[in-house]
């Protein structure tokens, strides 16, 4: 098998270079390949800004072009500090051929809200460092591991897909371009029998950079709600109303319609809906 790291980016070229390096350094495989993808165009990061702004959803459809087994999809804010990690990502995969997607960051529980609940050991887990500024260590998040583990929902910063698995999952057209995406992967994941993990790399996060700061970002979202009546009277702030529209959505479809959570992940992947109206049994 081999490995593809993509870094997704729409703006800041000198932290995306940043990543990039790291992510590179830290490659240990001879065939894996670390490429930007700049708005949904792959390219190279002196050259961030001439793609269309799609968003983060729509980015997974366009990686079937993409030539790897596995597809690692990095936003340009996580620095990835470990030697090696593109072998131990594949190791996961050689593993267990019904894995389709590993988080840096996850749980094994989704609350009936929609959140991480008690998560693997109490809360979420990771393997975040703290050694740079705007960043912090992982016990500010939850629970520190540098293992392997199984899950039930992963977070967007660093999504591992096996190329096969995310060929399965269709695009929808209703989906904000940002928000829930990564819940959403995970469950539709794991409705098709594929196995959602945890792998603990050394890692920081530098949270924030595009949707609290890029203004093509809020040029994007305020667009998507035109073009879709998402309105709501208190709207100011259009990245907080793709937040609550892609909330809403994924509580309706995956929980109200479809009752597949609140559920557990156990530890050889076993999955347990708790939906108090009852719901699909895996």
């Amino acid at each position: 098998m081999n490995l593809a790291t993509v870094v997704v980016a729409a703006h800041n070229p000198e932290l995306t270079a940043r990543v990039v390096g790291h992510a590179s350094l830290g490659a240990a495989a001879p065939e894996t390949q670390v490429m930007v993808f700049d708005n949904g165009v792959p390219s190279i990061y002196t050259e961030l800004g001439t793609g269309t702004n799609i968003g983060n959803y729509g980015i997974f459809f366009q990686l079937s072009e993409v030539d790897a087994d596995v597809i690692l999809v990095l936003h340009n804010d996580v620095l990835i500090y470990e030697s090696g990690y593109d072998v131990r990502l594949l190791e996961c995969f050689e593993a267990d051929p019904n894995l389709g997607l590993v988080g840096f960051v996850a749980s094994n529980e989704v609350d009936f809200a929609g959140g991480r609940g008690l998560g693997l050991y109490g809360s979420t887990v990771s393997n975040f460092q703290g050694r740079v500024p705007g960043t912090s260590p992982a016990e500010a998040h939850g629970q520190r591991d540098a293992g392997f583990r199984a899950a039930a929902v992963v977070d967007g910063c660093a999504m591992a897909f096996r190329k096969e698995a995310l060929a399965e999952i269709p695009e929808d057209p209703r989906c904000p371009p940002h928000h829930f995406y990564d819940k959403k992967f995970s469950m539709e994941m794991l409705s098709r029998g594929w196995h959602v993990g945890y792998l603990g790399i050394e890692q920081d996060h530098l949270s924030g950079q595009t949707a609290n700061v890029f203004e093509g970002y809020h040029r994007l979202a305020e667009a998507w709600c035109g073009e879709r009546g998402v309105h709501r009277p208190e709207a100011t702030n259009w990245d907080h109303q793709i937040y609550l529209e892609a909330e809403h959505q994924f509580l309706v479809e995956w929980r109200d319609q479809k009752r597949f959570f609140p559920l557990k992940v156990g530890p050889n992947h076993e999955v347990y809906h708790l939906h108090p109206q009852g719901g699909p049994i895996s």
